[in-house]
């Protein structure tokens, strides 16, 4: 099995296939991620590891679903924990935020609408009753699904076995096709977060938060001013973001300030802009906390980046 390795996280973010997605490392361990890539007939399979915890959000690139099965590691999808009988089903249109807490890897399986539409038809379920989000699987079913894409793929970790894929992709493909059938008599149930006797719609109050952080300058944004916009209260505010991120408002504020310095310092040049200047632009008034954090946050120091994306 031909695995592909990037060195740097957006890379890897581009190759995955049948997302369209945006990002940022929340937490490295090692600067490495990989993906491999393989056709089961009309389907599309792919295996990624990545190599830290990480945030993701974006939408469907493709025309049908996609199926998300994480094979380790703490995942939350759109706010919800994927457990361990858990799948992410991604439909056309709906966006998603999809945060993994640590190392881990995933499979994402990909099933054409044409095929889609045929299960739907012959189950006797309507568009708007389709499995889209987190959906609860059972365990019985879930090791079944995964053993059956591990061995298809040949992830099986012994290396003398070849793909199923690469043997028979019809009978590869019905196997697939079978389970993902059994999936979509159970359409997930629609959740909001109640507090008191208050709905939230945590999906307004992520967009609202985005909004400000990609119109606003960063130097001048802080915790209280996201759950301004949000419009809720700051308790409330570092619950929505355990939920959603694992992490606290605080600490996905850094992190996000932290990658757009990182962007602007691979754009700039050392020969007209300093780490201090840039960082300050972002908030960052301590440069040795600004550079430790950023070392450990992307595996190399602030100056580092400045320069090595400038040598010949």
């Amino acid at each position: 099995m031909q695995i592909n390795h990037c060195k740097d996280f957006y890379d890897f973010l581009s190759d995955i296939k049948f997302l369209k997605l945006d990002g940022m490392v929340a937490k490295l361990k090692t600067p490495e991620w990989k993906t491999h890539s393989l056709d089961v007939g009309e389907l599309g399979l792919q295996y990624g590891w990545m190599g830290g915890g990480v945030i993701t959000s974006g939408k469907l690139n493709g025309d049908g679903h996609l199926v998300h099965i994480p094979l380790n590691g703490s995942c939350k999808a759109n706010g919800k924990s994927l457990q361990s009988d858990s799948v992410l089903i991604c439909i056309p249109d709906a966006e998603y935020i999809i945060s993994f807490n640590d190392v881990h890897d995933w499979l994402n399986l990909f099933i054409p609408i044409k095929i889609i539409n045929l299960i739907l038809q012959k189950n006797h379920i309507s568009k708007t009753n389709q499995p889209n989000g987190v959906v609860h699987v059972g365990k019985d079913r879930i090791l079944n699904f995964k053993k059956t894409l591990r061995e298809i793929s040949g992830l099986t970790g012994n290396a003398n076995d070849q793909p199923k894929a690469l043997i028979s992709n019809g009978k590869a493909q019905k196997e697939i096709l079978a389970i993902y059938e059994s999936i979509t008599v159970q359409p997930p149930v629609i959740e909001l977060m109640g507090i008191g006797r208050r709905i939230i719609d945590r999906t307004q109050i992520m967009a609202r938060i985005q909004n400000k952080l990609q119109t606003e300058p960063l130097d001048r944004i802080f915790v209280v001013d996201l759950a301004a916009v949000a419009k809720v209260s700051g308790r409330t505010l570092r619950k929505i973001f355990m939920d959603y991120f694992g992490i606290s408002p605080v600490r996905y504020l850094m992190i996000y300030k932290m990658h757009a310095a990182r962007k602007i310092l691979k754009e700039s040049h050392p020969s007209s802009s300093t780490v201090s200047n840039i960082a300050s632009k972002f908030g960052f008034k301590h440069f040795g906390r600004f550079a430790s954090s950023y070392r450990n946050l992307f595996g190399e120091r602030p100056l580092d980046t400045l320069n090595n994306h400038h040598k010949n």
